[in-house]
């Protein structure tokens, strides 16, 4: 598993279980049970596993926006899942990492008013 195939189930996951209205509940009741244990047996493991404290996105197990999209689904949904322990953990690093690059970026703009300032104090 790596994050191409964690960012398709995810795609499939909502196309599979959000979006789809239109096939005969007994198959709903069927895919719903075998992607919800693929989610908590596979996919919420391996992102647990392979979280990476870095501001590169591409090195994170999904992105953000995929995280946003099944976070706000289990919310809703799938209300144990949501509060079990590997998620919850997963939601810690997510507002941790966007804390830190709030972070960064406030730094970023006092870097940036202070050499401005600097030359226009030099330019007088």
């Amino acid at each position: 598993m790596n994050r191409n195939c964690v960012a398709a189930f995810i795609q499939m996951y909502l196309l599979a279980i959000v979006y789809d209205v239109y096939r005969h509940p007994v198959e709903k009741r069927k895919s719903k049970k075998i992607l919800n244990e693929a989610l908590v047996k596979r996919v919420i493991p391996f992102i647990f596993k392979n979280r990476v404290w870095t501001m590169d996105e591409s090195l994170w197990p999904i992105s953000l926006v995929d995280f946003r999209e099944l976070d706000t689904h289990l919310a809703a949904k799938l209300p144990k899942i949501h509060a079990g322990h590997q998620w919850q953990m997963i939601i810690y690093f997510y507002k941790e990492i966007k804390r830190e690059q709030e972070d960064w970026r406030r730094l970023e703009e006092l870097e940036r008013n202070a050499m401005e300032a600097y030359h226009r104090e030099m330019e007088l």
